[in-house]
């Protein structure tokens, strides 16, 4: 509501190139999966803007950060590639898409919960060098690549150093008004529990494919 009138407008010409660029990935990851579009989700479609990032010039050189194994368009809906947290969601609850990337589940598991540069030990262990990581986040767009750096996480916390506060806060107290209101609906037991948990169950329950 305080943008001015041309801000408005730009910010409504992205939302439309933002709204197209999804619907062109939903019609290429239904057609990826055999499925019919109305059963591509969110996760899905994140996945295929993901793998661009990776190399927006060359598909045929789009590879795993950490490891450089070359991920495909026909590995990406496998198991063996995830959506990971380049920072931290513990650290930052930072779960936008300029804290995102794809990478093989293996690189994932190694990295764990740690920025690239606290795993780059681990990750030379198993013969991936520091440099070339860093190399290939170059090719990411520029908002992502200082994530991979030593100090990718200080200046994170420089930038958005007001973000983890506010955003911390804000979760809790409308987890306690959201926890209080819906006491007066179901008053057993109603308890908070944090969005991982509640991601988990979804898949559990199989209601991912009916929010799809």
């Amino acid at each position: 509501l305080k943008q001015s009138r041309q801000a408005r407008q730009e910010e409504q010409k992205r939302q439309a190139k933002n709204q197209e660029r999804n619907e062109r990935f939903r019609q290429q990851a239904a057609g990826l999966m055999e499925i019919s579009e109305f059963q591509v989700s969110r996760q899905d479609i994140e996945k295929l803007i993901l793998w661009e990032e990776l190399n927006r010039e060359n598909a045929a050189d789009r590879r795993c950060p950490y490891s450089g194994v070359q991920i495909s368009a026909a590995m990406l809906f496998s198991d063996q590639v995830e959506i990971e947290h380049i920072l931290p969601y513990s650290k930052t609850l930072d779960d936008s898409l300029n804290n995102k990337t794809v990478s093989m589940r293996q690189a994932n598991r190694i990295k764990g919960n740690r920025t690239p540069w606290e795993s780059k030990n681990d990750f030379a262990a198993q013969g991936w060098p520091t440099d070339d990581m860093l190399a290939r986040a170059e090719n990411m767009p520029q908002n992502k690549r200082y994530r991979f750096g030593e100090n990718g996480y200080e200046k994170w916390l420089r930038e958005d150093k007001d973000f983890l506060a506010r955003a911390l806060n804000d979760t809790r107290y409308l987890s306690r008004v959201a926890r209080e209101y819906l006491s007066l609906i179901c008053p057993q037991r109603t308890r908070v529990i944090p969005g991982q948990m509640t991601a988990l169950l979804r898949a559990k329950f199989g209601l991912n494919d009916i929010l799809g």
